[in-house]
C-alpha cells in the first residue's frame, strides 16, 4: 500500500477540514515537522514520474516537479472550473475575468487550490492566491 497524506494535519487557519475526521478530536494543531517531512519523502520516493490521486469522488493525475537540484519536489495539475468549486466548496464562480485554477500537492504535502486570472486573452496570467484544503479528503492510488 501507498504511503497516504489522510492524517497529516495542515495547522493553517483557513483550510476547508472535514471535521468529522477523527483526527480532529484533539484539535488543529499542525503535524510535527519531522513527522511531516517523513511521510512527505515515502510518497516522493514512491512517485518518482508523478501522484495519482482520489478527492472528492474524482481521480486527478498530479505530475512531478522539481527545483534544479532536485531537492525540492512539488505534483501539480491544472483542474477545471467544476473540478475547482468541487475541492473548494465555493459557491459561485470567484472571478469575472477568464481564469485558470491548479490543484498542487506541495513539497511539505500541504494541499493547494491556486488561483490564476486574466482580463484578455493578450494578457499574461496573474496568481490571485491559494486556498487550502485538508489532507484527509486526498487518497493516494
Amino acid at each position: 500500500m501507498k504511503a497516504q497524506i489522510k492524517n497529516l494535519i495542515n495547522g493553517q487557519k483557513k483550510v476547508r477540514r472535514d471535521l468529522s475526521n477523527e483526527k480532529y478530536v484533539t484539535g488543529f494543531a499542525g503535524t510535527n515537522f519531522n513527522e511531516r517531512n517523513s511521510i512527505a519523502q515515502k510518497v516522493i520516493e514512491e512517485n518518482p514520474a508523478g501522484i495519482r490521486i482520489e478527492c472528492f469522488g474524482r481521480n486527478f493525475f498530479l505530475k512531478r516537479s522539481q527545483s534544479l537540484s532536485g531537492k525540492t519536489v512539488w505534483f501539480s495539475c491544472g483542474i477545471s472550473l467544476e473540478d475547482f468549486m468541487l475541492l473548494s466548496g465555493y459557491k459561485l464562480e470567484p472571478f469575472e475575468y477568464e481564469s485558470s485554477f491548479e490543484l498542487t500537492i506541495n513539497p511539505d504535502m500541504t494541499v493547494y487550490l491556486n488561483k490564476f486570472t486574466r482580463k484578455t486573452p493578450s494578457n499574461t496570467w496573474a496568481e490571485r492566491g491559494h486556498d487550502a484544503i485538508d489532507e484527509a479528503f486526498i487518497t493516494i492510488l
